[in-house]
């Protein structure tokens, strides 16, 4: 998780002649393109890629444009998580530790977004 997001930080930071980029920029920065990479050949999660991307982008400041290729049910299933985590009023911090503590090895552990859903119940 570290390694991954240390990854989309180091790409996505503002450079400070970017609009926006130096602190107190007037305008926003340029959204991040990007999708489901990892979960092809690589056999990652999606979901929790997915989710992983979102706290980069929320991190660095930037917005995210998340590509599904087609997949309009996973599409609209996290657009309901990403708004599921802004409407709680969820930290960085808090999703970070999310993605830490769940393990996609363990079989008996649901999908990453059912997951994320269990712990809003609780109330992190």
């Amino acid at each position: 998780v570290d390694r991954e997001l240390q990854k989309c930080v180091c790409g996505w930071a503002p450079l400070d002649d970017e609009p926006g980029g130096t602190p107190g920029g007037a305008a926003p920065v340029r959204a991040v393109a990007t999708g489901q990479w990892g979960c092809g050949s690589a056999l990652g999660d999606r979901e929790h890629k997915a989710v992983l991307q979102l706290v980069a982008a929320s991190f660095t400041g930037r917005a995210l444009q998340y590509y599904t290729f087609g997949d309009e049910q996973f599409a609209k299933q996290f657009q309901e998580i990403a708004d599921l985590l802004r409407d709680s009023g969820a930290t960085v911090a808090q999703v970070y530790k999310l993605l830490l503590k769940y393990d996609s090895k363990r079989k008996k552990q649901p999908s990453f977004f059912a997951f994320v859903r269990s712990q809003f119940k609780l109330k992190i």
